[in-house]
């Protein structure tokens, strides 16, 4: 995905993103395609810390929700499904000492929820599809190579585990 977030006050983000994302569906009996995703949500930065140590680091607490939606199809099928998602992360961020490299590195993690209900249209025959699990955990990493600019790697454990690469602009 490619997020682009606005910063309307310093303690809040809001976040919209586009991109692609492919599904694997147990009860499908072919590879689903990359199909649609877009995203709106907004991160809420609950505490702010600055440890000032010999290596200064930021421990930051945040409560993300967004409101995903994808599209995947394959021959004769096609998924369809929307996501509620919800955290709460601590990262932990530190600057970089030699500028050459960008400027921050963190990683984060915390507990998850999540809802999902879909669509599964298959040969003309549809049902409703929805998650097995709830709740969860999510971690990940990331990488600011400026003050505008990051990459995300994420992984999130519910029911199964699943990854996902990022780009955020920032403005």
């Amino acid at each position: 995905l490619g997020f682009i977030g606005y910063d309307p006050i310093s303690w809040l983000t809001l976040e919209v993103a586009a991109g692609q994302s492919k599904a694997e569906f147990a009860e499908t009996r072919s590879d689903m395609d990359a199909g649609g995703e877009w995203l709106v949500g907004m991160q809420l930065r609950v505490l702010d810390y600055l440890f000032a140590t010999e290596r200064p680091f930021m421990c930051r607490m945040e409560a993300d929700v967004y409101y995903n939606s994808v599209n995947s199809d394959a021959n004769m099928t096609e998924l369809e499904w929307n996501e509620l998602f919800a955290s709460f992360t601590v990262n932990l961020t530190t600057k970089l000492r030699k500028p050459l490299f960008g400027k921050y590195v963190g990683f984060y993690f915390g507990p998850a929820y999540s809802t999902i209900t879909g669509t599964l249209s298959e040969y003309n025959r549809s049902h409703d599809v929805q998650e097995d699990k709830s709740t969860g955990l999510i971690g990940g990493f990331i990488y600011n190579p400026s003050d505008y600019l990051s990459w995300k790697l994420e992984m999130q454990e519910f029911e199964q585990t699943s990854m996902g690469l990022s780009l955020g602009l920032h403005f």
